[in-house]
């Protein structure tokens, strides 16, 4: 993704990516641009995955423990 057109996707100064979903509209549009293969590439199915894989698995049963999980108080 462009990080100069999304909400969610940033590169620092070392050329490290960040995804960033803090923000409900940062979710939406992370959501929108998985769900429209725009990330259908090798690369980013790699390193997403190996992403979810270094996270671990997690089992929400709700949106509340979601968003404490990852400190969303303001969702």
């Amino acid at each position: 993704p462009d990080p100069n057109t999304t909400t969610w996707y940033t590169t620092d100064t070392n050329g490290a990516h960040h995804i960033t979903l803090k923000t409900n509209q940062q979710t939406i549009d992370f959501n929108g641009w998985v769900g429209a293969m725009a990330g259908n590439t090798p690369e980013a199915v790699n390193k997403l995955n190996a992403v979810s894989l270094s996270s671990g698995t997690h089992t929400w049963t709700s949106a509340d423990t979601f968003r404490e999980y990852y400190d969303g108080e303001d969702w």
